[in-house]
């Protein structure tokens, strides 16, 4: 593992049920630089769309804003995304909580705190895993 660099599991078991969830407790990340996450869906039949909201905190956790989007459908699936914490770059976004558009990302935002927020459309059978490492 890299200098500065925290990975943590945000998710590992059963897809949940139809609905939205945030399971587990938020994770706190102090002066890190980048999230990456990646999400592992393996479908064994059921559902219609899953979307892991990666969601960040600049006020303790009082309010969340959507910064990574990540979107399953009926095939099992990987996929991994990127936030970098930028002073200069990413500029002024309207916050979003479980709204973000699919396989989007807001650069530039990364509070002291991290969760997830996940929406299940149908009933899956299947795991799904939300894994990720917070980089200095």
């Amino acid at each position: 593992m890299a200098f500065g660099a925290f990975e943590f599991t945000m998710f590992s078991g059963p897809v949940p049920a139809d609905g939205t969830t945030t399971i587990g407790e938020p994770l706190e990340l102090r002066h890190k630089h980048a999230l990456v996450v990646e999400g592992n869906l393996a479908r064994t039949s059921g559902g219609t769309t899953i979307d892991v909201y990666v969601q960040t905190s600049v006020d303790g956790g009082n309010n969340w804003v959507d910064v990574m989007n990540l979107h399953f459908t009926t095939s099992s699936l990987r996929k991994v995304g990127t936030v970098r914490y930028s002073l200069t770059g990413g500029g002024v976004i309207t916050p979003t909580d479980g709204a973000l558009g699919a396989n989007t990302v807001n650069d530039g935002v990364i509070g002291t705190w991290v969760r997830h927020k996940t929406v299940v459309s149908g009933s899956y059978v299947g795991t799904l895993s939300i894994k990720g490492v917070a980089l200095q």
